[in-house]
This record gives C-alpha cells, structure tokens and sequence, in this order.
C-alpha cells in the first residue's frame, strides 16, 4: 500500500499529460495508468540507450540498440502528444503498438531474423494491448505478430538468411537483453495495473459505500431514514420469530418545534433536529437503532426490552436528556418530546402494527399535553 501511496502521489503530475476533458473517475485512473506505462517504457528505452555505450558490444550492434530505444521512444512521445491533444487512449496506444512492432522488426532484420536476440521483447505487443486496451485488441496484435514471426519462419525455411551483425561471442548478451527488456516491460505494465486497479477498487467501494449510506440515512442528522428503519424492525420480527426475545419501538414528535421556525428561521429549526439527533444518539446504546421518521419526529428501535416498565423507565431518561437547554446562535432553547412505544409482540407481530401502536400512543400524549 505504501508503494501504491507513493505511485498516487504522482496523480498531479500525470495529469499533466491528460487532456481536461470532462471524464468520469474511471476514466481519469484508466488514462493515468496508460501515461504511467508509457512514460515507464520511455524511462526505460532512453536509460537503455545510453546504457548501451557501456556494454561490450560492437558500434554496428551499439548503433542498432539505439536506434530500436529511440525509435519505441519517438513512438511513445508522439502517441503521448495525440493522447493530451485528442484525449483517445485507443489512437495512442495503436501508435506506441505499431512503433514497437515495426522497431522490432527492424532489430530482428538485421539480428538475424528468426533467430534475433530481439525476439523476446515482441511479448510486449498482445502483453500492452490486451491489458490497456482489451482482449480484441489484444487478439489483433497478437495474430498480425505470429503473422511477422510466421514470415521470419518461412523465410529461414525457404533459405533466406539475414545477416547478424552481433558478433557471434555477444549473441548471448544479446539474448539476455532481449528476454530481460521483454520482462522489465511487461512486469511493469502488470504491476502499473495491478496499482491501478487497486486503486480504483478502493474509490469505486467508498462511493458506494456512501451511496448506501446516502440511501439509508437522512442528509440532515446523519440517523437512519425511515425506509431503513422499517428494515431494521422487520429483519429483528425475523430474528425474534424463533425465539421469546422481545423488542420495543419508540417514536418521538418534539413539542413546541413549530416556533422554533415561527420565532427564528428554517436554519435555527435544523439546528435543532441536529442537536436533537445527537442527543438522542447519545442516550442510545450501541445495539438500539435511531431514525428520523420526518419532519420533527424521531424513532427508535430498541432490542432486548420488553417490561413496560423498563421501557418507561427510558423514556423518562430520554425526555430529561431532551429537555436539556440548546445553546444555538447564543440562544437557549428549550424543547421537550411526546413519546409513544410499542412493545413486540404484545403490540403486534408486523412493522406496521408496531409503528401504528407507537405513532397512536404517541399522539395520545401529546393532545393530552396540548389540552
């Protein structure tokens, strides 16, 4: 994760040779890793280049080294300049194929043809082209490469030989570059994707992670909404079927809310239900379940309470945490709740009779408390 961290923090830079285009997240991580890749190889062919003046070949082989780096490097710069001018990952890489392959061939014509110390590095072509742009085109430039190799084969069968001009002690060097680049290459293509993917991976969960989350709970408190809270009741009727486990339903409706909005505005009254909802957390324990119902009215789900006298027992501790002053634009405001609840499955045995039981009683309290 670190390395990936490290890789991610070259987003910006990256970014750089993206075009500004309006593109969805996936998108952008798609053309950032094509860049990263290509910018890879291109690291790579000019390091080997100059590399290439230190190693124990001959100026005809040093000259042909240099002209394959440069001429994969040239094709890896200009499908870079069509990517940040067009913004199509697809022209751009069909550019850096062809560059490669036709770099490949000119190597292996002059390496011996079928034989060629070159040979290896052309699994970068179906490697690059199945990964970046998919499995067809990864088939298209695998069949026209067994085509190029096919015509190297038929031509050292019918006779024709090309001439090497490695000389015969450096031919194994030439093979050990040959399958070294073919697998620093394609080694940094898997990993480039693998971080890719990862990454994306962990973006594509958090977003719908919180779209679940968005879809279960209100915008305003952050407490479940109520098609959640339905659930909740409904899976624990499922639960509690097979045993004598019990559960009680509360729904609260704050008193006096009304002037809140009346006396201040809409914003002092979402204040209100803010605070409202953090006490209410507060005084919840961690296996009971807080809802806004709507409006000002809130609920609660509470598992493994049953005695009525238990249950009013809480409901006394939950109006004095509620009837506690709010301190809300150097204003004390005090507000109070009527509180019903339904016992399952003494009040009945569906979330709609439990609801329907709550809401009456809670009702009942306050037309009591209002006459």
């Amino acid at each position: 994760m670190a390395l990936l961290d490290k890789l991610t923090s070259l987003a910006p830079w990256l970014d750089s040779f993206v075009p500004h285009a309006a593109r969805s997240e996936q998108d952008t991580y798609r053309l950032r890793f094509v860049v990263a890749v290509l910018l890879a190889i291109f690291i790579y062919c000019l390091a080997l280049s100059l590399a290439s003046e230190l190693m124990p070949i001959r100026p005809e082989g040093r000259k042909l080294l240099t002209d394959f780096c440069l001429i994969t490097a040239g094709g890896i710069g200009l499908g870079l300049i069509i990517l940040r001018l067009s913004g199509s990952q697809t022209t751009c890489l069909h550019i850096v194929i062809l560059t490669l392959l036709i770099a490949i061939v000119n190597i292996s014509v002059q390496l011996g043809g079928i034989y060629s110390p070159a040979s290896p590095v052309a699994l970068i072509v179906p490697a690059l082209a199945t990964i970046i742009l998919g499995a067809r085109a990864g088939l298209f430039w695998a069949s026209l490469l067994i085509l190029v190799l096919t015509a190297f084969y038929q031509a050292d069968v019918s006779g024709i030989r090309f001439d090497n001009v490695m000389a015969m002690q450096n031919r194994p060097f030439g093979t050990f570059m040959g399958l070294a680049s073919a697998v620093v290459t394609t080694t940094l293509i898997i990993l480039f994707y693998e971080f890719t993917t990862q990454k994306l991976n962990r973006r594509l969960q958090e977003a719908h992670d919180d779209y679940l989350f968005q879809a279960n709970h209100d915008s305003l408190t952050g407490l479940a909404n109520r098609r959640h809270f339905i659930d909740i009741i409904d899976s624990h009727i499922r639960r509690t079927q097979t045993s004598t486990e019990r559960f009680a339903v509360l729904f609260f409706d704050l008193n006096r809310f009304k002037e809140a909005n009346d006396l201040h505005d809409h914003q002092f009254g979402d204040e209100v239900l803010i605070q409202t909802a953090k006490r209410l957390r507060g005084a919840a324990r961690n296996s009971d379940t807080v809802a806004r119902w709507g409006g000002d009215e809130f609920a609660m789900l509470l598992p493994g309470i049953g005695a009525a006298s238990d249950i009013e027992n809480r409901v006394k501790e939950i109006q004095e945490t509620l009837r506690q002053p709010m301190a809300i634009r150097n204003t004390q405001y005090c507000t109070a709740a009527s509180i019903g609840y339904a016992i399952y499955p003494v009040h009945g045995k569906t979330q709609e009779a439990l609801i329907h039981h709550a809401d009456h009683e809670m009702y009942g309290i306050k037309r009591q408390r209002s006459a």
